[in-house]
C-alpha cells in the first residue's frame, strides 16, 4: 500500500468503526443536487455551474436574437478586446491618429461606439425611431453602465437588446470601412447599413413585433407576427 494513502486508510476506518448495516433495509441513492434527491440532466448542469459568477452583460448579448457573429463581436466589445487605435498603439501597431468617423478625438471603443458625434447621430435616430429620446448618451457615458441600464417591458427587451447589438454591429462596421476600404465616414452611410441589415434580421424573425424597430414611428408596414 502506498504510504501516502495509510494514513486515509486509517482515517476512513475509524470514521466507519461505529457504522451498523441493516441488512433489512435495501440501499438507495440519492441525487444531493435535487431536492428530491432524484438524477436529471437539468439538475446535474445546474450543478455543473454552481459558483459560477454571471457577467453583467452576459443575458442582453446572449439571449438576444442577433447571429452569432454579432453577439460574438458584442461580446468582444464588452470586454474592450476589440481593435481600436487604444489598443494598437499599446502593442505597437499602427492605428489611425485619431477617430476615422469624427477625427477629433482619440479612438476608443467606448468614444466609437458611443460618445463620437457621428454615433451619437446614429444613435439619435435609431431612438427616435424607439420613442426613447432620453436614452441619448453623453459623450463621457459608460458603454456597459448605458447598456445594462436600459430598461423596457420585459416582452420587449429581446428586441431591444438585438438592436442595440445591431446599432454597434452598423457602426463598427462602417469604421472598418473608413479605415480599410477609404469609405467617407457619414451618418447616413450607417443609417443606411442599420436599415439593410435589420431587414434581413426582420425576415429571418431576428425581431418580433413592431417594438425597437427601426423603421419611421408614424408609418408600420408591417404587422406583429408577420
Amino acid at each position: 500500500m502506498d504510504e501516502a494513502a495509510l494514513p486515509e486508510f486509517f482515517m476512513l476506518w475509524q470514521r466507519l468503526a461505529n457504522v451498523q448495516l441493516v441488512p433489512e433495509r435495501e440501499d438507495v441513492l440519492l441525487w444531493r443536487w435535487s431536492t428530491d434527491g432524484i438524477y436529471s440532466a437539468q439538475s446535474a448542469y445546474r450543478a455543473f455551474f454552481a459558483g459560477q459568477v454571471r457577467a453583467p452583460i452576459s443575458e442582453e448579448i446572449w439571449r438576444s436574437r442577433a447571429p452569432y457573429s454579432c453577439k460574438f463581436f458584442a461580446w468582444l466589445a464588452s470586454k474592450n478586446r476589440c481593435w481600436t487605435a487604444d489598443r494598437l498603439r499599446r502593442r505597437g501597431l499602427p492605428c489611425p491618429s485619431a477617430c476615422p468617423l469624427c477625427d477629433q478625438e482619440p479612438e476608443t471603443l467606448q468614444h466609437l461606439l458611443l460618445g463620437c458625434v457621428v454615433a451619437r447621430e446614429t444613435w439619435a435616430w435609431a431612438l427616435r425611431c424607439w420613442g426613447r429620446e432620453e436614452w441619448l448618451p453623453d459623450p463621457d457615458t459608460d458603454l456597459l453602465e448605458w447598456w445594462t441600464s436600459r430598461a423596457c417591458p420585459t416582452a420587449h427587451r429581446r428586441n431591444m437588446w438585438t438592436a442595440i447589438i445591431l446599432v454597434f454591429w452598423c457602426i463598427w462596421r462602417h469604421r472598418n470601412d473608413v479605415v480599410f476600404n477609404g469609405a467617407v465616414a457619414s451618418h447616413g452611410a450607417i443609417r443606411d447599413k442599420v436599415r439593410e441589415e435589420f431587414e434581413r434580421w426582420r425576415l429571418a424573425k431576428l425581431f418580433r413585433g413592431t417594438f425597437f424597430v427601426f423603421l419611421d414611428p408614424t408609418v408600420v408596414p408591417w404587422q406583429d407576427g408577420e
